[in-house]
């Protein structure tokens, strides 16, 4: 096999994993389930040893927190920033950053409570209703793992199908807690 041919069948390999871990996000019933899923699909299919989420702090942001704090999984592994530093680290608005030296400025995103060895990160941006309100995180302690000349596609799609979903399922809670707010009116 010639290296057009393993570079192919890599890049086949990859999007199959993504595939599969949008259609593991994808049977996702409420906000808990969303992020847990996320994270042991992430786990299973790459083996990324760091995972966790920022928020952009918002009332918004912090009643997100509140709820995702209550599951295992992910209350070690979430953090509010500023926006004013979030803008600072993800100057493509909308699209996922990759970084690999000078990662200093980008430990403002790391949860309180954990410490990283981080030597490359992929910072993918969550978008609700056109505006980011956080990223997903990833971190490796190889710096060969993310690099900012890697194509960011399938990151980007994974970030904005999840984006998609959160909304979704946002909705959807509006909905039932109207419609149980209107039947406890009754």
């Amino acid at each position: 096999m010639d290296e057009k041919e393993q570079i192919t069948n890599l890049n086949e390999t990859i999007a199959a994993k993504f595939s599969r871990i949008e259609t593991t996000i994808s049977s996702s019933q409420d906000i808990q389930e969303l992020f847990e899923n996320l994270v042991n699909a992430m786990t299973e299919e790459f083996a990324i040893p760091y995972i966790w989420f920022s928020f952009i702090h918002s009332r918004r942001a912090v009643e997100l927190v509140k709820r995702l704090e209550s599951s295992d999984l992910l209350k070690e592994r979430l953090n509010m920033i500023l926006a004013s530093a979030f803008a600072d680290l993800i100057k493509n608005g909308q699209e996922p950053v990759l970084a690999n030296h000078e990662l200093k400025p980008f430990f403002k995103l790391l949860p309180k409570s954990n410490k990283y060895f981080l030597k490359s990160l992929a910072v993918a941006p969550i978008v609700l209703k056109g505006n980011v309100i956080g990223s997903l995180n990833y971190g490796d302690s190889t710096a060969q793992r993310y690099s900012p000349d890697m194509d960011t596609t399938l990151l980007q799609n994974l970030a904005e199908k999840f984006s998609s979903l959160l909304s979704k399922i946002l909705a959807n809670e509006k909905i039932e807690s109207s419609v149980d707010e209107e039947q406890s009116e009754m």
